[in-house]
């Protein structure tokens, strides 16, 4: 009896140690919860405007030519990257005082006084020039123009364009700007360069192929053409109609030449010429040969169309001897000229 009654006490024992060790929990002791912010976007910035010439070797330049191509380099950074912009423009205009101020930037393109050229980030990208009002010589070389890495967050866009005939020449301190700005959509930088230079242009097209006096006798004087000559010109400033004439007129029989006197008073074997732009000989200037002479008073800036000039007349005057009756030929020259 005695041992059974040591047995339970040793079972009761167990059964109390067991009930007194801790026992391990196996429920979630973490919690999760996500988090997310958003970062600003960044306002790209236009570092650099430069104008340069393009072919050759190209380098920085202040003066335009029309009609010659030009590269317009403009440097952005966005630490978005670059594929963050929408467009960069470009806008070249003339300024009469020639000091650069924002008011002044114009809103759409003109012949004579500015181009808006526009890279526009889409698939392919694009470049434009603004469409100008009446037509114009102005272009935008898009086969030229170069488009940086769009990983990167700087980067140089290049802008070749080709000056219209009539942009505003600038000989005295009147000056043409250059003016960039890079948009994202939401925020633009943008930078200038001012006081570049246009050179004069001067065209002439359109000119009459002959004129005529009809049969003249000897010894006459101051016989007028028997219609006008024509011509056509294109200047992006001052100008000056010019004339002049071959030193010697041909006999298409004989081969005879028939000499240019320019002094309005012809010998022997001689003839001279009078031009001008109307078909009134008081104010008509004396034909040479080895120079031009203005026929007009300064003309100004011309349309894209230019000045047509339809009623360029002259007047023929024969020495009384020395002349063979037979036809004589010879090129009366018509001339543009700077008239700044």
């Amino acid at each position: 009896m005695i041992r059974m009654r040591r047995l339970v006490s040793i079972v009761v024992a167990l059964a109390l140690l067991i009930a007194m060790v801790p026992m391990v929990a196996f429920a979630a002791d973490e919690g999760q919860s996500g988090g997310s912010f958003t970062t600003s976007n960044v306002a790209p910035t236009s570092v650099s405007v430069a104008l340069w010439t393009t072919g050759g070797t190209p380098v920085e330049t202040t003066a335009m030519d029309p009609q010659v191509e030009y590269n317009v380099k403009v440097t952005v950074t966005d630490s978005n990257t670059l594929d963050d912009l929408n467009t960069v423009t470009v806008t070249l205009y003339y300024d009469a005082d020639g000091t650069y101020n924002a008011g002044d930037r114009p809103g759409v393109g003109n012949t004579q006084t500015s181009a808006i050229l526009t890279w526009t980030n889409a698939d392919p990208d694009t470049w434009e020039i603004d469409a100008i009002s009446d037509g114009g010589s102005w272009s935008i070389v898009s086969g030229s123009c170069v488009v940086p890495s769009m990983t990167a967050s700087t980067g140089t866009f290049e802008f070749h364009f080709i000056p219209g005939k009539v942009a505003q020449e600038t000989p005295g301190t009147n000056e043409w700007h250059i003016y960039a700005v890079a948009d994202d959509g939401t925020a633009t930088g943008d930078a200038y360069q001012e006081d570049r230079n246009m050179n004069w242009y001067g065209e002439i097209t359109g000119v009459t192929a002959t004129v005529s006096f009809g049969t003249v006798a000897l010894g006459s004087s101051d016989t007028i053409s028997t219609s006008g000559v024509s011509a056509t010109y294109i200047a992006n400033g001052a100008y000056n109609e010019q004339v002049k004439s071959d030193a010697a007129w041909v006999g298409q029989t004989t081969g005879t030449n028939l000499s240019l006197d320019t002094g309005g008073a012809p010998g022997s074997g001689e003839f001279s010429l009078e031009a001008d732009d109307d078909n009134t000989l008081a104010d008509a200037v004396q034909v040479l040969s080895a120079s031009y002479t203005a026929i007009d008073g300064t003309g100004t800036i011309t349309a894209e169309a230019g000045d047509t000039q339809a009623n360029n007349y002259l007047w023929l005057s024969l020495g009384s001897s020395g002349i063979l009756d037979e036809e004589y030929q010879g090129a009366i020259y018509y001339k543009i000229a700077d008239g700044s």
